[in-house]
């Protein structure tokens, strides 16, 4: 992640960042706190990069002058693209042309190829040219990031039993973990089959409803109902004549793994600071 330190973080009192966090579903990690308050206490660097590249072109429009909006929006763009888990050749052409213009004009902006400027340019910055062809030559680099090791060190952190030979103690979880993962990755039937909570209704595809759900069923709106007819779920051969009745349930899980709740009970709870989870993606093959 690239971060310019002459980019205003934290713009007027921060309470824009703060409100948006319930907008941020939970499979994004932390949401990012108020900057004016957190921002050098505790700040994690899951916070910045949702802040920068996801809050960031919102937030900072009509605070930083145009051109040095502009300019950002390029670094947003082309770290948006390159951080994406599948990515197009076509897609990563124009990263690498936004990038490399953002380089330049930063030359050009905040230090002006002065030398007794050099403190301004990172190395973080000069990092940026090489992101489009590492991702050629090693796949998307979300999965080969900082992340993951550093997830894996606090995985066997949390597994540390002998604090007097600490170092020692992890090096042989280590050594554990990698024969466990070769045996199940050689006998894959080792590994158990994930079991769905009582009550749920898996309907194929790795999709199961997940409770809460309704009791009886409800009769919906006449947009609603256009939508279900227009999306081909009902069976041809037993459409109804009447006004379609559902039966609300409050989850669904995702082939993916993550949970989305539906606004039923997403708005019901009364909770302040729910995570929106409501916003899934499915495309509809006929």
């Amino acid at each position: 992640m690239c971060l310019v330190s002459t980019s205003p973080l934290a713009p007027s009192d921060g309470k824009e960042v703060a409100s948006a966090s319930s907008y941020f579903p939970s499979s994004f990690g932390r949401p990012p706190r108020n900057p004016a308050d957190k921002l050098s206490s505790g700040y994690k660097a899951c916070e910045l990069l949702l802040y920068i590249y996801g809050l960031g072109p919102g937030v900072f429009y009509g605070v930083l002058p145009d051109k040095y909006y502009r300019h950002f929006c390029k670094l947003v763009f082309g770290i948006r693209t390159v951080y994406q888990r599948s990515v197009s050749i076509t897609s990563l052409e124009k990263a690498d042309f936004a990038l490399r213009e953002y380089i330049i004009q930063f030359e050009e902006l905040y230090y002006q190829r002065k030398i007794d400027r050099l403190q301004f340019v990172r190395q973080c910055l000069h990092s940026l040219i090489h992101l489009a062809n590492e991702t050629l030559r090693c796949g998307p680099l979300s999965g080969c990031a900082q992340w993951c090791m550093e997830n894996a060190v606090g995985s066997f952190g949390r597994e540390v039993r002998s604090h007097s030979n600490t170092f020692a103690n992890i090096a042989n979880r280590g050594v554990l973990r990698a024969q466990i993962n070769a045996i199940k990755a050689r006998i894959p039937d080792l590994e158990p089959e994930p079991t769905l909570p009582r009550g749920s209704f898996p309907f194929g595809d790795g999709y199961a409803l997940l409770r809460a759900t309704d009791s009886t069923r409800r009769p919906v709106m006449d947009p609603e109902a256009d939508a279900i007819h227009a999306s081909g779920i009902l069976d041809d051969s037993n459409q109804p004549t009447g006004p379609v009745s559902v039966l609300r349930w409050a989850r669904l899980l995702l082939p993916n793994g993550q949970v989305s709740r539906c606004a039923w009970k997403e708005k019901s709870g009364g909770e302040k600071n729910v995570r929106c989870s409501r916003n899934v993606k499915v495309p509809l093959i006929r």
